[in-house]
């Protein structure tokens, strides 16, 4: 699985999106994308911060990290 995901997707997934469809990064920065699942995916803070869209293999531990579903992937228009 060659899954690339962004921020943004993750936003999305997540609900950390607006009323008018504007990403809340630092929602999820906060909320999902915490110090723990940092350290679990092997990124620092800050190489999180430097980054708009993840490389395959961090991808896949994001995925796994966070129990990301085919069906949460498919909201986004994503199918694997």
């Amino acid at each position: 699985m060659n899954l690339v995901l962004s921020k943004k997707l993750l936003c999305y997934m997540y609900g950390h999106v607006s009323i008018k469809g504007i990403c809340n990064y630092r929602s999820l920065d906060k909320l999902t994308m915490t110090d723990q699942i940092l350290e679990k995916i092997g990124l620092t803070r800050e190489q999180y911060r430097s980054m708009r869209k993840f490389p395959v293999n961090i991808s896949q531990k994001i995925v796994f990290e966070l129990a990301i579903t085919p069906k949460m992937l498919d909201y986004v228009g994503i199918t694997i």
